[in-house]
């Protein structure tokens, strides 16, 4: 047989986390403290960007298949997209 505590406080499940800032259902946890949802403001800054290249792969076959077939500059099509910087998540509220 198990006793349980009347009013045990059991910790909420973060159910959104951001890096090292958490979300549970009422509150907003991050290394300077927590807050309830209502007095926190959530913004967001992306700053990714996107490039596409022609991989190194195709130069070398066009290279390599240029005096066989001119269909070897087709390899020129392909293409390879690359993703790059952060997306900054900034959590305000009133202090202590």
């Amino acid at each position: 047989m198990t006793l349980a505590r009347v009013g045990s406080a059991q910790p909420a499940p973060f159910l959104v986390s951001i890096g090292n800032i958490h979300a549970t259902q009422y509150h907003v946890v991050t290394p300077a403290g927590t807050w309830p949802i209502a007095e926190v403001n959530v913004s967001t800054n992306d700053q990714t960007s996107t490039t596409t290249h022609t991989p190194a792969w195709a130069i070398v076959m066009v290279v390599l298949f240029i005096w066989f077939f001119l269909l070897s500059l087709l390899f020129l099509l392909a293409r390879e997209t690359r993703v790059q910087g952060y997306i900054a998540v900034t959590i305000s509220g009133e202090g202590p």
